[in-house]
């Protein structure tokens, strides 16, 4: 992996590999927090999936262990309940009380079915396996023959795959490049706005966060165009967010 390849890469398993074998991430403390913040933005993209409340409390749980504010002594006690959410949802007659027969509901099946063993993945006490949660980050779907279902599965990972790739620049920005950040940049507005979008995990004010900066003085062109960029969506360890709010 390359500085030009990670900027346009579609591949998320190759990004991951690069960030482990040539950034060593996985062995500094932010690099780790970064790995299960990766882990649990893959989920809450499943989230309407979601259904069980107990995968919903295993993503919440290891959003807090990122930050340090849950006990990693407990992931056995939400790995056993998340356990259970994923044996109740492979068990049709206990979640509906009727086995699914139509396409429709074959299909809501399968997507409840993976969202939950993503949960189940994500929870671990090492932060590698958390990111790779996504049943997408742990496949390989064939290409097939054109026009033939085997090409439409693939379509349908390669698209998965390609969203994860975003959300991992999101989280990391450049690791060829780390960017400079001037604590002068830190103003009252700036922080707050950083702050409140991530506690809500709501992150529609990027555009005004950028604005704030620039008004502080910021003239990083990595920097504002992540925060305006038409193409970026942002989560909970955006590297712009955590910049501003201190968190490295």
């Amino acid at each position: 992996m390359t500085d030009s390849k990670w900027l346009t890469s579609e591949d998320a398993q190759d990004m991951l590999r690069c960030l482990i074998h040539q950034h060593n991430c996985h062995g500094r403390t932010a690099g780790r927090r970064k790995l299960r913040l990766f882990g649990c933005a893959c989920c809450r993209l499943r989230w309407e999936s979601m259904t069980d409340p107990r995968s919903r409390a295993a993503v919440e749980y290891v959003e807090r262990l990122a930050d340090g504010e849950a006990d990693v002594a407990l992931v056995e006690e939400v790995l056993n309940e998340t356990r259970m959410a994923c044996s109740a949802i492979h068990d049709p007659w206990i979640v509906s009380g009727k086995w699914h027969n139509g396409p429709d509901e074959v299909a809501e099946a399968k997507e409840q079915g993976e969202a939950a063993e993503a949960t189940l993945k994500l929870v671990h006490e090492l932060p590698y396996q958390s990111a790779c949660a996504d049943p997408a980050m742990r496949s390989y779907v064939g290409e097939g023959t054109p026009g033939s279902e085997q090409e439409q599965r693939h379509r349908a990972w390669r698209g998965r795959i390609r969203r994860l790739a975003c959300l991992l620049r999101d989280i990391f920005g450049n690791p060829f490049r780390p960017v400079a950040f001037d604590r002068a940049w830190r103003s009252e507005s700036a922080v707050a706005l950083a702050r409140t979008m991530y506690e809500s995990r709501e992150f529609s004010a990027m555009p005004i966060l950028g604005d704030a900066l620039e008004e502080a003085g910021c003239n990083s062109p990595e920097i504002l165009g992540h925060c305006c960029g038409s193409t970026a969506f942002h989560v909970r360890g955006c590297w712009v967010v955590d910049l501003v709010r201190d968190v490295v």
